[in-house]
């Protein structure tokens, strides 16, 4: 009777955080939150990006033992998949690079007015005329299914570039009759795995690269790193097509596995 009661009270606590966070924040909060995450970015990225090594070092060198894959799940925590996956990327590229990189730290519960992918994508519109775009791809979880002002605004901006003549490609675990997704021009590609992509990325032709750092829904932070034409025509230009074959591949490993 106890245990009931709890469950009951954690569902209703859940379903109102939920129905908060489903919603744009007003005006001043979402001010509040842009400051939030800048000073976060400056404090505790690094510190973030250490704690992800370590355990990144500890998948590496079987210092853990690993469990069955509903373990990490009903933890809600990263599944030793996505480190194995960034071991492999960080094999491709200089460790000190991705080290030195700027980083962004962001906490879902306290999201800016344009977060993330959501950025990325209204800067690209915004600038297509002078710097148009061929392809989008993107990897993805829930799609934002706690946060849908986040999904719908970004379906927004994917039909407006789709209109452009950009070929779009979604690949998630979200599923076609989940809220606002039937608002997606139906003629952009959107393929719904339920087994998870190991990185969740943005690919911009192959002008951008934006990729999250482990985490699972029940985590709010979110570290991550966008490569754009400068980073990927500096240190990373041998490496450039090597990249964007490396996360492409995830998706094919997804597909394959499901």
């Amino acid at each position: 009777m106890v245990y009931n009661l709890r469950q009951n009270i954690e569902q209703s606590v859940n379903v109102s955080i939920n129905k908060k966070l489903s919603h744009k924040p007003n005006f001043i909060q979402l001010i509040i939150n842009e400051r939030w995450q800048d000073y976060n970015t400056e404090h505790y990225s690094d510190f973030m990006y250490t704690a992800f090594i370590e355990a990144m070092e500890d998948v590496k060198y079987n210092r853990i033992e690993i469990q069955p894959e509903d373990f990490y799940r009903t933890m809600g925590i990263p599944e030793p998949g996505q480190y194995k996956a960034f071991i492999r990327l960080h094999e491709l590229v200089n460790d000190d690079y991705f080290a030195k990189h700027p980083k962004t730290f962001s906490n879902h519960a306290r999201l800016p007015r344009y977060p993330g992918t959501l950025k990325l994508l209204r800067d690209i519109y915004i600038d297509y005329d002078k710097n148009p775009v061929e392809s989008i791809t993107i990897s993805c979880g829930s799609f934002y299914r706690k946060y849908l002002w986040v999904r719908e605004e970004i379906i927004n901006y994917l039909n407006r570039l789709y209109k452009k003549g950009v070929k779009i490609e979604v690949f998630t675990n979200c599923k076609k009759d989940e809220d606002k997704i039937n608002e997606l021009n139906p003629n952009i590609h959107f393929e719904s795995f339920d087994k998870r992509v190991m990185i969740h990325f943005v690919l911009v032709d192959d002008k951008y690269i934006k990729f999250y750092y482990p985490h699972s829904e029940s985590i709010y932070q979110r570290l991550g790193m966008l490569l754009t034409p400068e980073d990927l025509n500096a240190e990373l230009l041998e490496k450039k097509n090597e990249l964007f074959l490396f996360f492409n591949n995830l998706i094919a490993e997804a597909k394959k596995n499901n």
